[in-house]
């Protein structure tokens, strides 16, 4: 599961309970249990020390909180790796979105991954054929909808190694 929005995790199932840490948008989830209601208890996954409590997967409006998710696209793509731009997409200086725009990549550019995103897995910082570029991406949608894909097929799952 990965959060939509800014979440908060408490320490018990109630909404009152001491709050463990404030999940930003991206973070994601293991899930361990249901609980009542929208109450979900979690796990978060990713680099950092693994934080556990409860949480919320809707608001009381019913506005999405957590959403289910794709594979990483660490189990997708790799450094080295060449892949081919399925949409219109901006390369941008950091791996932070709102970093200073380089350029845009049109659809069937060619890149090569350079490094994966540390704060953002769903980033990759990576050099392009034509036009000639170097920066940073996303690689996948918060929805889970690929960005690259493989050289002339547009499958992720098949990535190309360079020669």
């Amino acid at each position: 599961a990965e959060a939509v929005g800014l979440c908060t995790m408490r320490l018990e199932e109630s909404i009152e309970s001491e709050v463990v840490c404030e999940a930003t948008a991206g973070t994601r989830f293991q899930v361990l249990a249901l609980g009542e209601g929208r109450r979900l208890k979690v796990v978060t996954m990713g680099k950092d020390q693994p934080k556990e409590g409860w949480l919320s997967c809707r608001t009381a409006m019913d506005e999405l909180l957590i959403q289910k998710v794709t594979p990483l696209p660490t189990d997708v793509f790799t450094v080295d790796s060449k892949h081919e731009v399925k949409h219109l997409m901006t390369v941008r200086e950091e791996e932070d979105l709102e970093s200073a725009a380089v350029c845009d990549l049109p659809k069937g550019t060619t890149v090569v991954i350079l490094q994966l995103g540390v704060k953002n897995d769903r980033r990759a910082r990576i050099q392009a054929e034509n036009p000639s570029a170097e920066g940073w991406i996303s690689v996948i949608t918060k929805q889970g909808d690929f960005l690259l894909g493989a050289l002339g097929e547009n499958d992720p799952a098949k990535p190309q190694q360079p020669a």
